[in-house]
């Protein structure tokens, strides 16, 4: 879930909400969710529809507390309405903070399984040493403290404010681009991010119409 309308395009007549439901009464799905990386409010008008969804994932870490939070916003409503909340991205997807070091990467993991009301957090690794750090985080885990969890968003709360570290809130550069042709957005076919995100989607199997 990327752009404002989307909730209303799921919940539309003949649209992806039904599809969840018929999935389900056939029996061909347990459960059912949405995910989304770019606005809390989006999460948010998503569940206002009224979807019974099982389960919601949303990225989560400490940068997120202070800037268009997720932990704060959409958390909350999800331990209300008991609904799994599955967090991700709890290094900020690419590591640029722990590779600055303004944070470890045993910090961000800490503080994002530390989490309340998170069912379970998913941290994805591209080598040994990444995946030698969860295993040791989560060896025996026991969560920070109030005060443990404090210290660190103020000390990362400086760079959080414009959204540095979560690019996937801020930059295009994370926009699936079918998605935003499903919604007759324009791609500008010269801009960097562009051709990132579709050399992305080059297994597609099918070719992209011109840029609108």
């Amino acid at each position: 879930m990327s752009f404002d309308n989307d909730p209303e395009l799921f919940i539309r007549p003949n649209g992806a909400a039904e599809a969840l439901r018929k999935a389900k009464e056939q029996g061909k799905v347990r459960f059912v969710g949405f995910t989304g990386h770019k606005d809390p409010d989006i999460h948010l008008a998503m569940l206002k529809t009224g979807f019974p969804f099982d389960s919601v994932q949303m990225p989560l870490n400490a940068f997120d507390h202070n800037y268009r939070s997720f932990e704060m916003n959409v958390v909350p409503e999800l331990k209300k309405r008991g609904i799994a909340a599955l967090g991700m991205k709890p290094i900020n997807g690419h590591g640029d903070a722990v590779k600055r070091g303004v944070l470890s990467g045993e910090e961000a993991l800490r503080y994002a399984m530390s989490l309340d009301g998170v069912t379970t957090m998913i941290t994805g690794f591209d080598n040994q040493e990444a995946l030698d750090q969860a295993i040791k985080v989560a060896s025996g885990f026991q969560p920070w403290s109030a005060q443990q969890m404090d210290e660190l968003r103020e000390r990362v709360k400086p760079y959080s404010g414009d959204g540095r570290y979560e690019l996937y809130k801020v930059s295009l550069r994370f926009d699936n681009p079918e998605a935003r042709m499903a919604h007759d957005f324009p791609l500008d076919m010269q801009s960097v991010e562009v051709k990132e995100m579709m050399k992305a989607t080059e297994n597609t199997g099918r070719p992209f119409p011109e840029a609108k």
